[in-house]
């Protein structure tokens, strides 16, 4: 067996970006090309020589470093993926299925549903014994499919909760008991939006608001389940469409209606709350929902969280540790390392999850794993949009 690298440039430690490069005998291979979440943080820097791209799935973390990349390296996507991408136009864009497998010289990739986004996929790659990328990942979705991994000897694990153990049903519950007030649900629309409001809808709750983007990607589900959807799924969406009241003509300048009989629940992106509809909604005086973020708040968020502005109630869409307990029985795999989250004790990762823990770059040969000390340069002027 060939030795293979695994380069952890973004996402080792904290909630960063997602950038992982995999070099094998034939192929260097980036896992992902992620911007930053917080407004001025540090951008990594792209490693040369990048022979393709895998991007998981369409959320900023994963894509917003894309526009960066050497404009001939071939980048292969789900069909979603590909939309969502910054000038598209000019990319060597390579479609590939939800569930299917290709090759990248005699390495076999193989995909399947990351239950995590509409379009979003995993990747299992045949070499050093197995690797499986998660991206995002969730076994919990109402809405999401998940497709089973095959064995891996080693997985880079969506570990965004750390070692959090509350079940999406618990949490479900408990939102459910805020439902007596006007609340913005500030959500992706290609993530969580369509999936609350199916489960909003579902539970009786008939006054509900989207964004123009969040509709539209409720019209492409219906149109087509690529594989990335339960498959039981569509005809309940085409139930909840005609509920559903477009919530975007309110913030447009000729837009004569009062925000008084805007719906009582509105689910409207950006999901950092500040921008997109539901910061423009949070912006005008005439405004009257309570906030709750229900995913990543970034520095405004929690500042506005501590100044009692806000409120925050989870709804999952990475792994608990539950979930993160059955990934790993199912890829039987002896060696992980958790991505985006910061490991305080290492220890207690590692009774936890019954496997190897790593924190760092690995080189991986026939019997043997070796960390290595590269770190990556980041660059400091740069500003996230």
């Amino acid at each position: 067996m060939s030795k293979v690298t695994i380069e952890i440039i973004s996402g080792l430690g904290a909630k960063d970006p997602a950038a992982i490069l995999i070099t094998t005998k034939t192929h260097r291979i980036l896992l992902d090309a992620g911007g930053v979440l917080e407004q001025g943080a540090p951008i990594w820097e792209m490693p040369p020589h990048i022979d393709a791209v895998l991007l998981s799935h369409d959320h900023f973390d994963h894509i917003g470093n894309v526009p960066n990349l050497p404009i001939d390296v071939p980048i292969y996507c789900s069909k979603i993926t590909a939309e969502a991408l910054a000038n598209k136009e000019t990319l060597n864009l390579h479609t590939i299925p939800i569930q299917g497998e290709f090759y990248l010289g005699d390495t076999r990739i193989r995909t399947g549903a990351n239950g995590h986004a509409f379009g979003g996929m995993w990747f299992h790659l045949d070499c050093a014994g197995g690797i499986f990328f998660s991206g995002d990942i969730s076994l919990e979705s109402l809405l999401y499919h998940f497709d089973p991994p095959p064995k891996a000897r080693i997985a880079l694990l969506d570990a965004s909760y750390g070692l959090y153990n509350i079940p999406q049903e618990q949490l479900r519950l408990a939102i459910y008991k805020t439902l007596n007030q006007p609340i913005l649900f500030p959500v992706p629309p290609s993530g969580r939006a369509i999936e609350m409001a199916l489960w909003l809808s579902e539970m009786g709750i008939t006054n509900l608001g989207l964004d123009k983007d969040s509709l539209q990607i409720l019209t492409k589900m219906i149109i087509s389940n690529d594989g990335s959807l339960q498959s039981n799924v569509i005809e309940r969406l085409k139930v909840l469409a005609p509920q559903l009241q477009n919530i975007t003509p309110f913030i447009e300048q000729d837009h004569n209606t009062s925000l008084q009989t805007l719906p009582s629940i509105i689910l409207a992106g950006d999901p950092d709350g500040f921008q997109g509809v539901s910061g423009q909604l949070r912006r005008s005086p005439e405004f009257y929902h309570r906030t709750i973020f229900t995913g990543y708040c970034d520095a405004k968020a929690r500042k506005a969280l501590l100044q009692g502005e806000v409120d925050f109630m989870r709804w999952n869409v990475h792994p608990t540790l539950r979930c993160l307990q059955k990934l790993i029985r199912i890829l039987e795999c002896c060696d992980v390392i958790p991505l985006f989250t910061a490991i305080e004790e290492i220890a207690l990762w590692k009774k936890s999850l019954g496997v190897n823990i790593h924190f760092t770059s690995l080189i991986i040969d026939e019997t043997n794993l070796y960390h290595t000390n590269k770190e990556y340069r980041f660059l400091e002027n740069a500003v996230s949009e």
